[in-house]
């Protein structure tokens, strides 16, 4: 099947997981929403060993990172290409939540 939009592509995965995923790159999916990729996170993330966001401005116009703290424990890599929206209390969250993250 073709996928039209960036957000129906993560909307599938989302919601028809192929077993358990340990790693995405979503580089430059520049249109995929914010509250997309939260969902995306909230099925995922406790799975998740490596998320790359670079370069998806959308999901940089809000600080993601709590959201990524608080879904992913077992992040060792996260790329955030691009993202001017990092704040100190994001990156403290994450911290606290990732604590195997190793790159970033």
């Amino acid at each position: 099947a073709v996928v039209s939009t960036q957000s129906t592509g993560i909307n599938l995965l989302t919601w028809n997981p192929c077993g358990v995923l340990k790693g995405i790159e979503l580089w430059y999916w520049d249109k995929i929403s914010f509250s997309c990729i939260t969902q995306f996170l909230h099925c995922h993330g406790q799975n998740l060993v490596e998320l790359d966001l670079g370069w998806c401005l959308n999901v940089g116009l809000h600080d993601i990172l709590p959201n990524i703290a608080g879904a992913c424990p077992k992040l060792v890599v996260l790329i955030l290409t691009a993202h001017h929206e990092t704040t100190d209390a994001g990156l403290i969250d994450l911290s606290r939540g990732c604590l195997f993250l190793q790159q970033l």
